[in-house]
């Protein structure tokens, strides 16, 4: 992954065992987050703020995606395995799952 093209990332990736309804459920508030805080898709489970980045501005954009999937797929339901959030530059990792 090129350092300069972006600062923070996540990684989303759905559970297994989910049933299609569950599935569609959460790609659906992936896809409406996505759009909501302007993500693209770096992979099949990784998300970063769509370019232009200026220094660490998108922090806020990925941290509030990352946040709204905590909310939304982390609670009761558990739709997520893992969600994590990357600081490319510093090495650091936050995860949820």
């Amino acid at each position: 992954m090129p350092y300069n093209d972006y600062n923070f990332y996540v990684v989303a990736e759905l559970r297994d065992d989910l049933s299609t309804e569950d599935k569609e459920k959460a790609w659906a508030t992936i896809k409406e987050n996505k759009e909501r805080y302007g993500i693209i898709n770096l992979d099949d489970i990784s998300y970063r703020q769509a370019p232009p980045v200026v220094d660490i501005q998108d922090l806020s954009s990925i941290g509030f995606f990352y946040c709204e999937l905590e909310l939304s797929l982390c609670g009761k339901e558990g739709l997520l395995k893992r969600l994590e959030l990357y600081d490319v530059k510093e090495g650091l990792k936050k995860s949820a799952v």
